[in-house]
């Protein structure tokens, strides 16, 4: 499955050389490591812009790209945990790389924790339930990958990230922020200020 169609954010463009990407520009970073998303990894990568799209569209009221999920926002599902159920069997049949963050991640979870690690230094996904439902974030550095090289590299990169987020946690007057591979968000697990799909306009199945 290649990469879904640009949509009318991601379609505008604009130059990767920036020091803050636009939906356009992480749009058009995919499509250049797009054969790198073998597999089922642009199914994923397609469904995860999708629900960001229809996050921001319910919660904000708002049309934003896609291709800003990987700047690290928070999305709640009301999908009666069907994503969490296809990406964790995705992890568990060895159809993508990653692992249980079970005891390794501060966010809340009503179920196991577990993430999706993708080619290419594009970070992970890391998803979990809620309410009844999945919700997901992508991340700048995985925690499960077993190779000496990387893993060191992701574990070092995660707790730069980790410091990150808390540094604006803690600062007054200053958003929290999530740190996703190409950038900041302020959509966070805390009550209010995530992004939230609900059941309507949840897609009947994965793509």
């Amino acid at each position: 499955m290649p990469l879904a169609p640009a949509d009318s954010e991601e379609a505008r463009g604009g130059s990767v050389w920036v020091s803050s990407h636009t939906a356009g520009t992480i749009y058009q970073l995919l499509l250049t490591d797009q054969n790198h998303f073998v597999g089922k990894y642009c199914c994923i990568i397609n469904d995860i812009r999708k629900l960001y799209r229809l996050g921001a569209l319910a919660t904000l009221n708002e049309t934003q790209g896609g291709s800003l999920v990987f700047k690290g926002g928070h999305v709640e599902v009301a999908d009666r945990k069907m994503f969490y159920t296809f990406w964790r069997a995705l992890v568990q049949n060895g159809d993508v790389r990653g692992g249980s963050r079970q005891g390794a991640s501060s966010h809340q979870s009503d179920d196991e924790q577990f993430e999706i690690l993708f080619p290419n230094r594009w970070g992970n996904l890391l998803f979990g339930t809620r309410n009844g439902g999945t919700w997901f974030q992508t991340e700048a550095y995985g925690f499960t990958d077993k190779s000496w090289w990387n893993g060191s590299k992701d574990t070092i990169g995660h707790v730069s990230t980790t410091v990150q987020h808390y540094a604006t946690k803690w600062t007054p007057k200053v958003a929290t922020r999530q740190v996703g591979t190409c950038g900041y968000s302020t959509y966070t697990e805390k009550e209010g200020t995530q992004l939230r799909v609900p059941f309507g306009l949840c897609p009947n199945e994965p793509d």
